[in-house]
Protein backbone atom coordinates (compact mmCIF):
# COMPACT_ATOMS: atom_id res chain seq x y z
CA UNK A 1 0.00 0.00 0.00
CA UNK A 2 1.04 3.39 -1.01
CA UNK A 3 1.05 6.20 1.92
CA UNK A 4 1.87 10.07 1.09
CA UNK A 5 2.64 11.66 4.15
CA UNK A 6 0.60 14.93 2.76
CA UNK A 7 -2.95 15.32 4.22
CA UNK A 8 -5.72 16.86 2.42
CA UNK A 9 -7.34 19.91 4.04
CA UNK A 10 -10.77 19.06 4.84
CA UNK A 11 -11.64 20.37 7.92
CA UNK A 12 -14.52 18.56 10.18
CA UNK A 13 -14.53 15.76 6.86
CA UNK A 14 -10.95 14.60 7.25
CA UNK A 15 -10.23 12.92 10.83
CA UNK A 16 -6.50 12.76 9.88
CA UNK A 17 -6.38 16.59 9.25
CA UNK A 18 -8.46 16.90 12.29
CA UNK A 19 -6.65 14.93 14.78
CA UNK A 20 -3.06 16.46 12.89
CA UNK A 21 -4.45 19.53 14.19
CA UNK A 22 -5.67 19.50 17.31
CA UNK A 23 -1.93 18.36 18.35
CA UNK A 24 -0.52 21.26 15.62
CA UNK A 25 2.29 18.56 14.07
CA UNK A 26 1.74 20.11 10.65
CA UNK A 27 4.45 22.59 9.37
CA UNK A 28 4.51 25.94 9.97
CA UNK A 29 4.89 29.38 8.51
CA UNK A 30 8.28 31.09 9.96
CA UNK A 31 6.26 33.99 10.84
CA UNK A 32 3.81 32.26 12.13
CA UNK A 33 1.32 34.13 10.00
CA UNK A 34 -1.92 32.42 7.96
CA UNK A 35 -1.26 30.97 4.72
CA UNK A 36 -4.56 30.93 3.44
CA UNK A 37 -4.44 31.49 0.15
CA UNK A 38 -6.88 33.98 -0.10
CA UNK A 39 -9.39 31.94 1.41
CA UNK A 40 -11.67 34.01 4.75
CA UNK A 41 -9.49 33.49 7.92
CA UNK A 42 -13.39 33.01 9.15
CA UNK A 43 -13.72 29.82 7.44
CA UNK A 44 -10.91 28.91 9.97
CA UNK A 45 -10.56 28.09 13.26
CA UNK A 46 -7.09 29.91 14.15
CA UNK A 47 -5.38 26.38 14.83
CA UNK A 48 -6.59 25.85 11.00
CA UNK A 49 -4.62 29.13 10.01
CA UNK A 50 -0.83 28.87 10.91
CA UNK A 51 -0.49 25.50 8.79
CA UNK A 52 2.05 25.58 5.95
CA UNK A 53 -0.05 24.86 2.76
CA UNK A 54 1.09 23.42 -0.29
CA UNK A 55 -0.84 21.43 -3.04
CA UNK A 56 -0.10 18.01 -4.18
CA UNK A 57 -3.01 14.81 -5.46
CA UNK A 58 -5.60 15.53 -2.83
CA UNK A 59 -5.96 19.17 -3.57
CA UNK A 60 -4.89 21.60 -0.95
CA UNK A 61 -2.43 19.79 1.58
CA UNK A 62 -0.83 19.73 4.65
CA UNK A 63 2.86 18.01 5.78
CA UNK A 64 3.91 16.33 9.14
CA UNK A 65 6.61 18.40 10.62
CA UNK A 66 8.77 15.04 11.67
CA UNK A 67 10.78 17.20 13.89
CA UNK A 68 7.37 17.84 16.17
CA UNK A 69 7.26 15.69 19.44
CA UNK A 70 3.54 14.56 19.26
CA UNK A 71 4.37 14.00 15.28
CA UNK A 72 4.85 9.95 16.02
CA UNK A 73 1.84 9.31 18.30
CA UNK A 74 -0.52 10.90 15.76
CA UNK A 75 1.45 9.33 12.92
CA UNK A 76 1.01 5.81 14.77
CA UNK A 77 -2.49 6.34 15.63
CA UNK A 78 -3.17 7.17 11.63
CA UNK A 79 -1.75 4.03 10.63
CA UNK A 80 -3.61 2.27 13.40
CA UNK A 81 -7.20 3.89 12.28
CA UNK A 82 -6.45 3.45 8.22
CA UNK A 83 -4.59 -0.07 8.44
CA UNK A 84 -7.01 -2.27 10.94
CA UNK A 85 -7.27 -5.36 9.63
CA UNK A 86 -11.11 -5.53 11.45
CA UNK A 87 -12.43 -2.38 10.18
CA UNK A 88 -9.71 -0.78 7.59
CA UNK A 89 -7.30 -2.20 5.28
CA UNK A 90 -5.13 -4.75 6.82
CA UNK A 91 -1.77 -4.80 4.47
CA UNK A 92 1.63 -6.55 4.58
CA UNK A 93 3.79 -4.01 3.74
CA UNK A 94 3.77 -0.12 3.43
CA UNK A 95 5.41 2.30 0.25
CA UNK A 96 6.04 5.72 1.96
CA UNK A 97 5.99 7.86 -1.23
CA UNK A 98 6.81 11.29 -1.37
CA UNK A 99 10.33 12.07 -0.11
CA UNK A 100 10.42 15.59 0.47
CA UNK A 101 7.16 18.01 0.86
CA UNK A 102 6.65 18.48 -2.64
CA UNK A 103 3.99 20.64 -4.28
CA UNK A 104 2.29 21.38 -7.70
CA UNK A 105 1.53 25.18 -6.07
CA UNK A 106 4.27 27.53 -8.18
CA UNK A 107 5.96 29.60 -6.19
CA UNK A 108 5.39 31.74 -4.15
CA UNK A 109 2.08 29.49 -3.93
CA UNK A 110 0.13 32.76 -2.51
CA UNK A 111 -3.29 31.46 -3.47
CA UNK A 112 -3.00 27.40 -3.41
CA UNK A 113 -7.07 26.95 -3.41
CA UNK A 114 -7.06 28.46 -7.16
CA UNK A 115 -3.45 26.99 -8.00
CA UNK A 116 -5.70 23.19 -6.72
CA UNK A 117 -8.68 24.22 -8.72
CA UNK A 118 -6.70 25.37 -11.45
CA UNK A 119 -5.08 21.86 -11.80
CA UNK A 120 -8.70 20.07 -11.37
CA UNK A 121 -6.79 18.77 -7.73
CA UNK A 122 -8.40 16.35 -6.33
CA UNK A 123 -8.83 14.70 -9.47
CA UNK A 124 -12.48 13.02 -10.29
CA UNK A 125 -13.00 9.71 -9.75
CA UNK A 126 -13.80 7.92 -13.05
CA UNK A 127 -15.14 4.68 -11.22
CA UNK A 128 -16.99 3.89 -8.03
CA UNK A 129 -15.37 3.71 -5.29
CA UNK A 130 -13.45 0.46 -3.88
CA UNK A 131 -15.76 -2.40 -2.69
CA UNK A 132 -15.60 -4.07 0.75
CA UNK A 133 -14.65 -7.11 -1.10
CA UNK A 134 -10.94 -5.47 -0.81
CA UNK A 135 -11.11 -6.16 3.27
CA UNK A 136 -10.96 -9.75 2.84
CA UNK A 137 -7.63 -9.60 0.71
CA UNK A 138 -4.76 -10.29 3.07
CA UNK A 139 -2.10 -9.03 2.29
CA UNK A 140 26.65 9.44 13.62
CA UNK A 141 26.53 13.78 13.50
CA UNK A 142 23.93 15.09 15.27
CA UNK A 143 22.26 18.65 13.29
CA UNK A 144 22.62 21.92 15.16
CA UNK A 145 20.45 24.21 15.64
CA UNK A 146 21.48 27.06 13.13
CA UNK A 147 21.76 30.29 16.12
CA UNK A 148 21.34 32.90 13.18
CA UNK A 149 20.86 32.95 9.70
CA UNK A 150 23.85 35.13 9.17
CA UNK A 151 21.84 37.45 6.86
CA UNK A 152 21.50 34.29 4.62
CA UNK A 153 18.17 34.84 2.74
CA UNK A 154 16.80 31.55 3.03
CA UNK A 155 14.36 31.44 -0.05
CA UNK A 156 17.29 32.56 -2.32
CA UNK A 157 20.93 31.51 -0.48
CA UNK A 158 24.33 32.03 -1.84
CA UNK A 159 24.31 28.54 -3.28
CA UNK A 160 21.02 26.40 -4.47
CA UNK A 161 21.13 22.99 -6.00
CA UNK A 162 21.01 22.75 -9.90
CA UNK A 163 17.27 24.03 -9.96
CA UNK A 164 15.59 24.13 -13.28
CA UNK A 165 12.24 26.54 -11.70
CA UNK A 166 13.43 29.76 -10.82
CA UNK A 167 12.99 29.47 -7.42
CA UNK A 168 14.20 27.09 -4.96
CA UNK A 169 11.33 26.80 -3.17
CA UNK A 170 8.74 26.46 -5.75
CA UNK A 171 6.91 23.57 -6.14
CA UNK A 172 7.85 22.33 -2.54
CA UNK A 173 8.25 23.47 1.25
CA UNK A 174 9.26 27.05 1.65
CA UNK A 175 13.20 26.74 2.43
CA UNK A 176 12.44 29.32 5.34
CA UNK A 177 9.95 27.08 7.20
CA UNK A 178 10.72 26.51 10.76
CA UNK A 179 10.40 23.44 12.19
CA UNK A 180 8.83 22.73 15.59
CA UNK A 181 12.57 22.32 17.03
CA UNK A 182 12.99 25.32 15.70
CA UNK A 183 15.59 23.94 12.82
CA UNK A 184 14.44 24.96 9.01
CA UNK A 185 13.57 23.31 6.24
CA UNK A 186 16.80 24.54 4.83
CA UNK A 187 18.76 22.85 6.86
CA UNK A 188 16.80 19.85 7.44
CA UNK A 189 15.83 19.10 3.30
CA UNK A 190 18.09 15.84 3.14
CA UNK A 191 16.86 14.60 6.62
CA UNK A 192 12.61 14.69 5.14
CA UNK A 193 13.51 10.73 3.50
CA UNK A 194 14.67 9.41 6.87
CA UNK A 195 12.51 11.37 9.46
CA UNK A 196 9.22 10.42 7.47
CA UNK A 197 10.05 6.53 6.89
CA UNK A 198 11.34 6.09 10.84
CA UNK A 199 8.22 6.99 12.25
CA UNK A 200 5.63 4.28 10.20
CA UNK A 201 8.81 1.70 10.96
CA UNK A 202 8.13 2.28 14.79
CA UNK A 203 4.05 1.83 14.30
CA UNK A 204 5.12 -1.54 12.53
Amino acid sequence: MMVDPAVGVRPTVSGAYDRGTVAGIWMKEPNGTDHLGGQSTLLYSSSYADSFLLVVWPGVVVWPDWFHPAVQSVWNNEFKLFFNPMDGIDIDGAWIDMNEPASFCTYPCDDPYKQAKDQNLPPKRNSPPPSDALNDVKSDKKIKKRQTNGGIDLLDPPYSIGNPLPYLSDRTAHTDVVHANGLVEYDTRTCFPLMKTGHPLSWV
